[in-house]
Protein backbone atom coordinates (compact mmCIF):
# COMPACT_ATOMS: atom_id res chain seq x y z
CA UNK A 1 0.00 0.00 0.00
CA UNK A 2 1.32 3.44 -0.87
CA UNK A 3 1.39 6.07 2.08
CA UNK A 4 1.42 9.20 -0.05
CA UNK A 5 -0.37 10.12 -2.29
CA UNK A 6 0.61 13.06 -4.10
CA UNK A 7 -1.83 15.58 -5.80
CA UNK A 8 -0.63 17.59 -8.41
CA UNK A 9 -3.01 19.99 -10.76
CA UNK A 10 -0.65 21.32 -13.64
CA UNK A 11 -2.15 24.09 -16.34
CA UNK A 12 0.58 25.51 -19.16
CA UNK A 13 3.65 24.90 -16.74
CA UNK A 14 5.79 23.42 -19.38
CA UNK A 15 8.67 26.10 -17.80
CA UNK A 16 8.76 24.90 -14.00
CA UNK A 17 7.19 21.51 -14.16
CA UNK A 18 10.39 20.06 -14.75
CA UNK A 19 12.07 21.42 -11.56
CA UNK A 20 8.96 20.31 -9.53
CA UNK A 21 8.63 16.22 -10.72
CA UNK A 22 13.08 16.59 -10.82
CA UNK A 23 12.87 17.34 -7.52
CA UNK A 24 10.15 15.11 -6.82
CA UNK A 25 11.77 12.02 -8.12
CA UNK A 26 15.33 13.52 -6.35
CA UNK A 27 13.00 12.78 -2.67
CA UNK A 28 14.58 10.53 0.01
CA UNK A 29 11.17 9.54 1.15
CA UNK A 30 10.29 6.68 -1.72
CA UNK A 31 6.64 5.16 -0.86
CA UNK A 32 4.49 7.63 -2.35
CA UNK A 33 2.23 8.00 -5.88
CA UNK A 34 1.69 10.89 -8.03
CA UNK A 35 -1.65 11.61 -9.55
CA UNK A 36 -0.98 14.40 -12.33
CA UNK A 37 -4.60 16.19 -13.13
CA UNK A 38 -4.02 18.20 -16.93
CA UNK A 39 -6.10 20.88 -16.70
CA UNK A 40 -6.43 21.12 -20.47
CA UNK A 41 -3.04 22.03 -21.12
CA UNK A 42 -1.87 23.83 -24.66
CA UNK A 43 1.40 23.08 -24.10
CA UNK A 44 3.98 20.52 -23.39
CA UNK A 45 3.04 20.04 -19.76
CA UNK A 46 1.33 16.80 -20.13
CA UNK A 47 4.19 15.27 -22.51
CA UNK A 48 6.64 16.33 -19.97
CA UNK A 49 5.05 14.86 -17.42
CA UNK A 50 4.95 11.77 -18.95
CA UNK A 51 8.54 11.62 -20.07
CA UNK A 52 9.06 10.87 -16.26
CA UNK A 53 7.25 7.92 -15.70
CA UNK A 54 10.34 5.92 -15.34
CA UNK A 55 11.29 7.75 -12.71
CA UNK A 56 8.12 8.58 -10.61
CA UNK A 57 5.18 6.18 -10.06
CA UNK A 58 2.17 8.21 -11.07
CA UNK A 59 -0.86 8.40 -13.20
CA UNK A 60 -1.65 11.33 -15.69
CA UNK A 61 -4.96 12.34 -16.12
CA UNK A 62 -5.93 14.54 -18.91
CA UNK A 63 -9.22 16.72 -18.49
CA UNK A 64 -10.69 19.51 -20.19
CA UNK A 65 -9.71 23.05 -19.04
CA UNK A 66 -11.76 24.23 -15.63
CA UNK A 67 -9.19 26.43 -13.14
CA UNK A 68 -6.75 25.74 -10.70
CA UNK A 69 -8.63 25.01 -8.04
CA UNK A 70 -11.50 22.71 -9.51
CA UNK A 71 -8.45 20.89 -11.03
CA UNK A 72 -6.39 20.82 -7.29
CA UNK A 73 -9.55 19.37 -5.87
CA UNK A 74 -10.01 16.71 -8.46
CA UNK A 75 -6.51 15.59 -7.94
CA UNK A 76 -7.07 15.11 -4.47
CA UNK A 77 -9.76 12.82 -5.24
CA UNK A 78 -8.20 10.70 -8.08
CA UNK A 79 -5.53 10.26 -5.22
CA UNK A 80 -5.18 6.53 -4.26
CA UNK A 81 -7.73 6.21 -1.43
CA UNK A 82 -5.73 3.95 0.67
CA UNK A 83 -2.75 6.38 1.05
CA UNK A 84 -2.54 7.03 4.85
CA UNK A 85 -1.05 10.86 3.86
CA UNK A 86 -2.13 12.84 0.51
CA UNK A 87 0.67 16.14 -0.49
CA UNK A 88 -0.65 18.67 -2.29
CA UNK A 89 1.92 19.94 -4.47
CA UNK A 90 1.68 23.15 -7.19
CA UNK A 91 3.19 22.40 -10.55
CA UNK A 92 5.83 25.16 -10.19
CA UNK A 93 7.23 24.43 -6.55
CA UNK A 94 10.31 22.27 -5.80
CA UNK A 95 10.28 20.48 -2.40
CA UNK A 96 13.91 20.24 -1.03
CA UNK A 97 15.06 16.50 -0.98
CA UNK A 98 14.23 15.31 2.31
CA UNK A 99 10.62 17.07 2.29
CA UNK A 100 8.46 13.99 2.56
CA UNK A 101 10.59 12.54 4.54
CA UNK A 102 10.20 15.11 7.56
CA UNK A 103 6.56 15.79 7.09
CA UNK A 104 5.73 11.42 7.31
CA UNK A 105 8.16 11.72 10.24
CA UNK A 106 6.09 14.54 11.89
CA UNK A 107 2.98 13.04 11.25
CA UNK A 108 3.91 9.79 12.57
CA UNK A 109 5.30 11.26 15.51
CA UNK A 110 1.95 12.87 16.39
CA UNK A 111 -2.03 12.09 15.63
CA UNK A 112 -2.51 15.11 16.62
CA UNK A 113 -0.71 16.62 13.74
CA UNK A 114 -3.58 17.39 11.17
CA UNK A 115 -1.17 19.05 8.34
CA UNK A 116 2.81 19.48 7.42
CA UNK A 117 3.67 22.45 5.60
CA UNK A 118 6.52 23.82 3.79
CA UNK A 119 7.11 27.36 3.04
CA UNK A 120 7.27 27.91 -0.66
CA UNK A 121 9.55 30.79 -0.75
CA UNK A 122 10.30 32.72 -3.98
CA UNK A 123 13.11 32.33 -6.08
CA UNK A 124 15.28 34.95 -5.14
CA UNK A 125 17.37 34.99 -8.83
CA UNK A 126 14.79 37.24 -10.66
CA UNK A 127 13.21 40.03 -10.82
CA UNK A 128 12.12 41.16 -7.46
CA UNK A 129 13.13 38.00 -5.91
CA UNK A 130 14.45 39.18 -2.72
CA UNK A 131 11.85 41.63 -1.98
CA UNK A 132 9.26 38.89 -2.29
CA UNK A 133 11.19 36.31 -0.55
CA UNK A 134 11.45 38.84 2.56
CA UNK A 135 7.78 40.17 2.89
CA UNK A 136 7.05 35.75 2.72
CA UNK A 137 9.77 35.23 5.52
CA UNK A 138 7.84 37.94 7.41
CA UNK A 139 4.27 36.05 6.70
CA UNK A 140 5.83 32.82 8.08
CA UNK A 141 7.14 34.25 11.05
CA UNK A 142 4.15 36.42 12.04
CA UNK A 143 2.18 33.24 11.73
CA UNK A 144 4.97 30.71 13.58
CA UNK A 145 5.02 29.85 17.37
CA UNK A 146 7.62 28.72 19.16
CA UNK A 147 6.46 24.72 18.23
CA UNK A 148 6.51 25.57 14.80
CA UNK A 149 2.84 25.68 14.54
CA UNK A 150 1.54 27.85 12.23
CA UNK A 151 -1.67 29.14 12.09
CA UNK A 152 -2.18 29.19 8.02
CA UNK A 153 -0.58 26.19 6.47
CA UNK A 154 0.73 26.81 2.28
CA UNK A 155 -1.54 25.15 -0.28
CA UNK A 156 1.15 24.70 -2.81
CA UNK A 157 2.86 22.22 -0.92
CA UNK A 158 1.33 20.95 2.28
CA UNK A 159 0.95 17.24 3.37
CA UNK A 160 -2.42 16.25 5.07
CA UNK A 161 -3.18 12.80 7.01
CA UNK A 162 -6.05 12.02 4.71
CA UNK A 163 -8.16 10.70 7.62
CA UNK A 164 -8.96 14.56 8.50
CA UNK A 165 -9.68 15.65 5.01
CA UNK A 166 -12.90 12.64 4.99
CA UNK A 167 -15.88 14.41 5.39
CA UNK A 168 -14.37 18.03 4.38
CA UNK A 169 -15.25 19.44 0.80
CA UNK A 170 -12.67 21.56 -0.74
CA UNK A 171 -14.34 24.62 -1.71
CA UNK A 172 -13.79 26.13 -5.23
CA UNK A 173 -14.34 29.59 -4.43
CA UNK A 174 -11.40 30.27 -1.78
CA UNK A 175 -7.93 29.48 -1.60
CA UNK A 176 -7.96 25.75 -0.10
CA UNK A 177 -5.07 26.43 2.15
CA UNK A 178 -7.34 29.13 3.94
CA UNK A 179 -10.84 27.30 4.46
CA UNK A 180 -8.76 23.59 5.32
CA UNK A 181 -6.76 26.04 7.87
CA UNK A 182 -9.82 27.47 9.82
CA UNK A 183 -11.65 24.16 9.45
CA UNK A 184 -8.71 22.16 11.08
CA UNK A 185 -6.68 24.64 13.48
CA UNK A 186 -9.39 24.47 16.65
CA UNK A 187 -9.37 20.55 16.44
CA UNK A 188 -5.58 19.51 15.04
CA UNK A 189 -1.81 20.84 15.05
CA UNK A 190 -0.89 22.35 12.06
CA UNK A 191 3.25 22.56 11.74
CA UNK A 192 5.32 24.49 9.09
CA UNK A 193 8.96 23.75 10.43
CA UNK A 194 11.43 25.83 9.71
CA UNK A 195 13.61 23.39 7.71
CA UNK A 196 11.44 22.80 5.05
CA UNK A 197 11.70 25.62 2.28
CA UNK A 198 10.43 24.80 -0.95
CA UNK A 199 11.63 27.02 -4.53
CA UNK A 200 8.55 28.69 -5.93
CA UNK A 201 9.37 29.58 -9.11
CA UNK A 202 5.69 30.69 -10.77
CA UNK A 203 6.27 34.32 -9.07
CA UNK A 204 5.46 37.48 -10.50
CA UNK A 205 8.66 39.31 -12.04
CA UNK A 206 6.69 42.48 -12.94
CA UNK A 207 5.59 45.09 -10.80
CA UNK A 208 2.00 44.61 -12.50
CA UNK A 209 2.43 41.08 -11.79
CA UNK A 210 2.86 41.88 -8.14
CA UNK A 211 -0.08 44.24 -8.16
CA UNK A 212 -2.15 41.84 -9.45
CA UNK A 213 -1.07 38.84 -7.57
CA UNK A 214 -2.50 41.44 -4.35
CA UNK A 215 -5.47 42.09 -6.25
CA UNK A 216 -6.30 38.18 -6.44
CA UNK A 217 -5.46 37.89 -3.33
CA UNK A 218 -7.93 40.48 -1.98
CA UNK A 219 -10.78 38.61 -3.98
CA UNK A 220 -10.45 35.49 -1.66
CA UNK A 221 -9.86 36.46 1.41
CA UNK A 222 -13.48 38.35 0.71
CA UNK A 223 -15.01 34.95 -0.36
CA UNK A 224 -13.30 33.18 2.48
CA UNK A 225 -14.74 35.81 5.08
CA UNK A 226 -18.02 35.65 3.01
CA UNK A 227 -17.91 31.52 3.93
CA UNK A 228 -15.85 31.86 7.13
CA UNK A 229 -16.41 34.91 9.71
CA UNK A 230 -13.54 33.76 12.04
CA UNK A 231 -11.56 34.10 8.55
CA UNK A 232 -11.43 38.12 9.28
CA UNK A 233 -8.22 38.87 10.48
CA UNK A 234 -5.90 41.43 11.48
CA UNK A 235 -3.58 40.88 8.83
CA UNK A 236 -6.20 41.30 6.79
CA UNK A 237 -7.46 44.48 8.19
CA UNK A 238 -3.93 45.90 8.11
CA UNK A 239 -3.36 45.25 3.96
CA UNK A 240 -6.44 47.28 3.52
CA UNK A 241 -4.86 50.60 4.62
CA UNK A 242 -3.11 51.80 1.75
CA UNK A 243 -6.34 52.28 -0.03
CA UNK A 244 -7.92 54.76 1.45
CA UNK A 245 -4.79 56.87 2.80
CA UNK A 246 -3.86 56.73 -1.32
CA UNK A 247 -7.38 57.85 -2.03
CA UNK A 248 -6.43 60.84 0.61
CA UNK A 249 -3.40 61.95 -0.63
CA UNK A 250 -4.82 61.68 -4.04
CA UNK A 251 -7.86 63.61 -3.07
CA UNK A 252 -5.84 65.98 -1.18
CA UNK A 253 -3.55 66.72 -3.61
CA UNK A 254 -6.30 67.64 -6.47
CA UNK A 255 -8.17 69.54 -4.60
CA UNK A 256 -5.63 71.60 -2.86
CA UNK A 257 -6.03 70.56 0.24
CA UNK A 258 -2.46 70.27 1.80
CA UNK A 259 -3.85 69.14 5.09
CA UNK A 260 -5.57 66.24 4.07
CA UNK A 261 -2.24 64.70 2.05
CA UNK A 262 -0.34 65.82 4.29
CA UNK A 263 -2.11 64.09 7.03
CA UNK A 264 -2.64 60.74 4.97
CA UNK A 265 1.11 61.03 4.20
CA UNK A 266 1.98 60.95 7.30
CA UNK A 267 -0.56 57.91 8.37
CA UNK A 268 1.15 56.26 5.34
CA UNK A 269 5.09 56.71 6.78
CA UNK A 270 3.95 55.59 10.06
CA UNK A 271 2.06 52.35 8.70
CA UNK A 272 5.93 51.80 6.37
CA UNK A 273 7.36 51.83 10.03
CA UNK A 274 5.04 49.76 11.57
CA UNK A 275 6.14 46.82 8.58
CA UNK A 276 9.53 47.56 9.42
CA UNK A 277 9.65 46.93 13.18
CA UNK A 278 7.35 44.32 12.44
CA UNK A 279 10.13 42.57 10.07
CA UNK A 280 13.50 43.74 12.26
CA UNK A 281 13.83 39.65 12.92
CA UNK A 282 13.78 38.47 9.37
CA UNK A 283 17.02 38.57 8.12
CA UNK A 284 17.96 40.87 4.63
CA UNK A 285 20.09 43.76 4.52
CA UNK A 286 19.10 46.91 3.14
CA UNK A 287 18.85 46.86 -0.05
CA UNK A 288 15.99 43.26 0.70
CA UNK A 289 14.41 45.55 2.90
CA UNK A 290 13.29 48.61 1.01
CA UNK A 291 12.67 46.43 -2.10
CA UNK A 292 9.67 44.39 0.25
CA UNK A 293 8.12 47.37 2.20
CA UNK A 294 8.06 48.65 -2.17
CA UNK A 295 6.50 45.52 -2.58
CA UNK A 296 4.46 45.10 0.25
CA UNK A 297 2.56 48.44 0.05
CA UNK A 298 1.73 47.81 -3.46
CA UNK A 299 0.85 44.36 -3.43
CA UNK A 300 -1.61 46.12 -0.19
CA UNK A 301 -2.99 48.03 -2.62
CA UNK A 302 -3.81 45.79 -5.06
CA UNK A 303 -5.11 43.24 -2.42
CA UNK A 304 -7.46 46.48 -1.06
CA UNK A 305 -9.23 46.82 -4.35
CA UNK A 306 -9.52 43.60 -5.08
CA UNK A 307 -11.19 42.95 -1.42
CA UNK A 308 -13.86 45.87 -2.09
CA UNK A 309 -14.85 44.67 -5.48
CA UNK A 310 -15.26 41.07 -3.93
CA UNK A 311 -17.22 42.99 -1.16
CA UNK A 312 -20.11 44.13 -4.09
CA UNK A 313 -20.31 40.93 -5.86
CA UNK A 314 -23.34 38.49 -5.59
CA UNK A 315 -22.61 35.45 -3.10
CA UNK A 316 -22.64 32.53 -5.47
CA UNK A 317 -21.84 29.49 -3.09
CA UNK A 318 -19.53 27.48 -4.56
CA UNK A 319 -18.92 29.22 -7.59
CA UNK A 320 -16.74 32.01 -7.77
CA UNK A 321 -18.27 35.40 -8.58
CA UNK A 322 -17.41 37.16 -11.77
CA UNK A 323 -14.45 38.97 -10.62
CA UNK A 324 -12.70 36.13 -8.62
CA UNK A 325 -14.02 33.66 -11.48
CA UNK A 326 -11.89 35.43 -13.76
CA UNK A 327 -8.60 35.22 -11.77
CA UNK A 328 -8.75 31.75 -10.71
CA UNK A 329 -5.80 30.81 -12.06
Amino acid sequence: MTRVAVAMPVYNDERYLPLALDALAAQTYRDFKLTLVDDGSTDRSAVIAEGYADRIPMTIIRAEHRGLRTTKRAAVEAAPDEAEFVLILDSDTALPEHAMERMVELLDRDPQVAAVSAQARCVTDRRWGRGQAFFEDLVRETNLNEREETRWIVGACVMFRRSVLRGIRMRVDINEDSDLSLQLRDHYRLLQPRDLVAQHYGVPTTLRGIWHRGYRDGLRVRALIRAHSSGLQLGSISRLVPLPLGAAIVAGTLTLQPWLAGSAAALAGLYVGAFLVASRKVPGDLATRLEGTGLFLLSNLGFALGFVRESFAKPAGEELSEPARNLQK
